[in-house]
């Protein structure tokens, strides 16, 4: 299992200068991600399953409101995500579109003590955002939360680092954003 440690930001124009000038940059790609459900079962539980760019993933969400900080649980092998959605009386073979996201991503990285930071700016249909991540295998029997904190730390000293100052808010969400525009009740479920 894949533990993403995330945060996002709206993108102001000083820190898509600082990310181009103090980091490496890696391609640019463009990402189709079909959200889908079933009566949006999953997304009352924070389970999100995509097609991005015809490959199943599911994101299963956690997020702490005092900090505003995102980690989420990574699954992209078809069998591991139907195992992890049958509790729920779901599969693949039974779930409809819920929500379209057209992302146009510049991706970067940095090496900051050890370990290696990517930074997404991402030009989506609404809006545009960046975020920075690391993203890491963990052992499913190893503790998610000491794991979270720990990365999340270094994301912060990263920040600190090379001067960035955007605020991370609920609007850098692009999930968020997509859903207020295209299904209301996607977006309703996501901002309770």
């Amino acid at each position: 299992m894949q533990l993403e440690i995330e945060k996002k930001h709206n993108l102001t124009k000083e820190d898509y200068e600082i990310i181009k000038e103090k980091t490496k940059f890696i391609e640019e790609v463009e990402i189709k991600d079909y959200y889908l459900d079933k009566d949006l079962v999953l997304a009352k539980h924070n389970y999100f399953l995509r097609l991005r760019n015809w490959i199943y993933e599911l994101k299963i969400s956690h997020f702490d409101t005092e900090t505003g900080w995102n980690y989420n649980e990574e699954y992209d092998n078809e069998d591991e995500i139907n195992g992890k959605i049958k509790k729920f009386w779901i599969s693949t073979d039974n779930v409809t579109w819920i929500m379209f996201v057209d992302t146009l991503r510049e991706k970067y990285e940095y090496k900051f003590s050890w370990q290696k930071i990517s930074i997404d700016v991402d030009k989506y249909q609404y809006w545009e955002r960046y975020e920075i991540e690391i993203v890491v295998e963990i052992d499913e029997n190893q503790d998610k939360l000491e794991a979270w904190k720990k990365w999340a730390e270094l994301i912060e000293n990263f920040i600190k680092e090379i001067w960035l100052t955007a605020e991370s808010n609920e609007d850098s969400c692009k999930t968020i954003t997509c859903a207020m525009h295209q299904n209301i009740d996607l977006y309703e479920i996501m901002t309770k």
